[in-house]
């Protein structure tokens, strides 16, 4: 294992890691110009109080959630002195150990990427807080993305195979058209999936919250959907059998004009077309 890859192992385990944004290696507000990757360097204006200016900034552990400005993203180790700022860090010393996010890395608290396209390859990547991916328009084949809080991946319109991806509150991916097969999705909040347009066999989902699929017209075999809140699938006319649907609050089956016998269905209300006889 070459030694940047261990240094970035070290840097996120020991959490002393920063991300920062720049101009292919000059700063944005200055043009401070930073070394290669791999090279230390410090901050000639150091100022250890806690005031923004005199040191390098960026997102961390002690202080993340805060995006400056797009351009080249680069993944940095700290050393010395580190001030938290609130919703940045700023440190002494740091040195750039790759261009992007490492495949592994963990953050305790929120962390804004929006200006990210792209994940690498056998991403594991998870957030304590919220975790801003708008940007991203793929993800990688076998990506593992997980958030404490909301999780933003509304520019994808489409996920390949054996994803997972959750989040503790709501999971936007509004944009997707179709699921694939041995896709995992769990929000504990709100689910957005209004553009989805199919579901493949055997899907399970599931939501704390709503969960918006009103652009489907119908729905596989064996599919098992629940949420704690509305369920909106207003664009179904009919259900196959050996359906599972399941709503903590409204479902909502508006132009529904024919269920299967004994449907599985549970919910605080329901709504069908007038002319169907489900009581």
């Amino acid at each position: 294992m070459c030694d940047l890859t261990l240094a970035i192992r070290h840097a996120v385990q020991e959490r002393r890691w920063l991300i920062r944004t720049d101009l292919d290696g000059k700063a944005h507000h200055n043009g401070f110009q930073f070394p290669p990757i791999g090279e230390w360097i410090e901050c000639p204006d150091w100022n250890p109080n806690p005031v923004c200016g005199g040191g390098f900034h960026g997102q961390g552990d002690a202080g993340s959630g805060y995006w400056h400005a797009d351009g080249r993203l680069v993944f940095c180790e700290f050393a010395d002195e580190c001030v938290a700022l609130g919703e940045k860090i700023k440190v002494r010393r740091l040195r750039i150990l790759c261009i992007g996010l490492p495949s592994e890395f963990e953050a305790a608290g929120n962390l804004d990427l929006r200006g990210l396209t792209s994940l690498p390859a056998n991403a594991n990547i998870s957030a304590g807080g919220y975790l801003d991916l708008r940007g991203v328009t793929s993800l990688p084949d076998n990506a593992n993305i997980s958030a404490g809080g909301y999780l933003d991946l509304s520019a994808l319109t489409s996920l390949p195979t054996n994803t997972n991806i959750s989040a503790g509150g709501y999971l936007y991916l509004g944009g997707l058209t179709s699921l694939p097969a041995n896709v995992k999705l769990s929000a504990g909040g709100h689910l957005d999936l209004r553009s989805l347009r199919s579901l493949p066999d055997n899907v399970k989902l599931s939501a704390g919250g709503n969960l918006d699929l009103s652009r489907l017209t119908s729905l596989p075999s064996n599919a098992n959907i629940s949420v704690g809140g509305y369920l909106d699938l207003s664009g179904l006319v009919s259900l196959p059998s050996n359906v599972k649907l399941s709503a903590g609050g409204h479902l909502d089956l508006r132009r529904v004009t024919h269920l299967p016998t004994n449907p599985n269905i549970s919910a605080t209300s329901i709504s069908v077309a007038k002319e169907t006889d489900y009581v």
